[in-house]
């Protein structure tokens, strides 16, 4: 069974209206992977996407934008030069469950040669590779109406890796000048194993950017199922009369722990979990594409009566009256941005120790990509999970006793367990500590503790006795 990874391709030529109408594309269409070249890059986050995971090139003339969780995204640091970027795209468990896309801007004052290098170094190492160029080169090769040198050096870098292009002759250009003169220079391209993955290649006039927005699919399998996301409980708006009610309803159905531990630990951990569903409201998971602590309905309103205005030719029959409604929009985005800066930074009066000492202690968080990493012997990562495992192994200092755990047996615990003693555990731990996957906090358990007190009790003096915990 297969599925589509839907892409973008788009110079936005560091326009801000563009950028906005571009992530209003995005969001509509559904788009997994955005690839920018000339972002708009503000803080170090990209404008209009702040909030989504992004990679972004050295020199802020390319980046990557990731909406999606269902495959996972590694960041190609070793690969990424003040103009080109490229991520690790993997949907499935095999060795080639994997696609590397590249977002490339071959700026027009320095040497195409210089951007045809560096894409040489990720060609010969990852096989399996889609790039996306603003070349700035004209070619037969992506149909451009006329050849030139820098059109001529990318066609050699194609002929010499064997790479495919995928645009398609018979589509609106990907080039549109003010004076209305078009071009082709915007190029998809693909070594040969990966070309079969590429479909419905098109062209669309979506932005004010001089450039057109480039669409395609990625035909690959379907990905493996992941972990669904953690369970939060909303517990500000819980109904605790009616948690308590069902909480000793459902106190019946507990096995008794002296005939096993871990039945009972299911029982609580079951009772808790029906209670809490019944009377305590789910919080909504975040979107994967974020929203900014400044924007509000009436920015989202003006934003999509631009796109729609443009969409039916405002911009070509009234160009005034377009201007006008693009200069309402970006006023009211900056008065926006300044009442949001003004409430977060005069909350210091109310309490100095909120969100704007957080911020001024950590610093303005980066919604990033996991990145390659280089071990001891200078070799790279290649996926998540070698990252991941270079990460433990060099902060984390192996286990003097080794793989082999060394028992214990039962502790020589002598009278009766007092639940004063779990109580206090209970009541040190923080109520707003992050749960685990039940979604069972602290503050839950507090809540729960009078109706499971005798229960939770024995089931720990017989862990004691026993020499045994829960396996859940």
């Amino acid at each position: 069974m297969s599925t589509h990874i839907k892409i973008y391709q788009h110079n936005v030529n560091r326009d801000r209206i563009a950028s906005h109408q571009l992530r209003e594309a995005c969001k509509v269409n559904k788009i997994d992977y955005l690839l920018i070249q000339e972002p708009l890059v503000t803080s170090g986050k990209v404008y209009a996407f702040e909030s989504c995971r992004s990679h972004i090139s050295k020199s802020n003339g390319a980046a990557i934008i990731a909406f999606t969780n269902r495959y996972q995204a590694l960041k190609l640091s070793n690969f990424s030069s003040s103009h080109i970027v490229a991520i690790k795209v993997a949907y499935g468990s095999d060795n080639n469950d994997h696609v590397v896309l590249a977002s490339a801007y071959f700026k027009y004052s320095l040497p195409t040669t210089a951007h045809v290098e560096q894409l040489e170094h990720i060609i010969a190492k990852e096989k399996r590779t889609v790039i996306c160029a603003d070349t700035n080169g004209h070619s037969d090769l992506w149909h451009s109406n006329k050849r030139n040198r820098r059109g001529k050096i990318v066609e050699q870098f194609i002929g010499k890796y064997g790479l495919i292009v995928h645009n398609c002759p018979g589509i609106i250009n990907t080039f549109c000048r003010r004076d209305g003169r078009t071009s082709n220079i915007d190029v998809t391209m693909s070594t040969a194993n990966t070309a079969s993955l590429v479909k419905d290649w098109t062209v669309t006039d979506l932005t004010d950017s001089d450039h057109r927005v480039i669409s395609f699919r990625l035909a690959v399998k379907k990905p493996v199922e992941r972990v669904p996301d953690e369970i939060r409980y909303d517990v500000s708006s819980a109904d605790w009369d009616l948690f308590k009610t069902t909480l000793l309803g459902e106190i019946g159905r507990i096995t008794d722990s002296s005939t096993s531990i871990n039945t009972t630990a299911d029982g609580i951990i079951r009772a808790i979990t029906t209670a809490a569903d019944r009377s305590i409201p789910k919080k909504r998971p975040t979107a994967v594409m974020g929203r900014s602590p400044w924007w509000s309905p009436v920015l989202s309103t003006l934003r999509q009566n631009l796109v729609r205005q443009r969409r039916r030719g405002l911009m070509s029959t009234d160009r005034p009256a377009y201007n006008k409604l693009k200069n309402e929009f970006l006023t009211e985005t900056r008065n926006h941005k300044r009442a949001a800066w003004k409430c977060f930074a005069g909350d210091l009066n109310k309490n100095p120790w909120g969100k704007a000492f957080s911020w001024a202690k950590r610093g303005n968080s980066c919604n990033s990509m996991p990145s390659t990493l280089s071990g001891a012997d200078g070799s790279q990562t290649t996926n998540c999970r070698e990252t991941a495992d270079l990460v433990f192994s060099t902060f984390v200092s192996p286990d003097p006793h080794g793989e082999i755990p060394e028992a214990h047996g039962p502790i020589q615990y002598k009278g009766e367990l007092s639940p004063d003693i779990i109580k206090n555990a209970i009541w040190k731990m923080r109520t707003n500590s992050a749960p685990g996957s039940d979604g069972i906090t602290a503050g839950i358990l507090r809540k729960a503790w009078m109706q499971l007190r005798d229960i939770i009790t024995n089931l720990f003096q017989n862990c004691l006795q026993n020499g045994t915990f829960p396996e859940c």
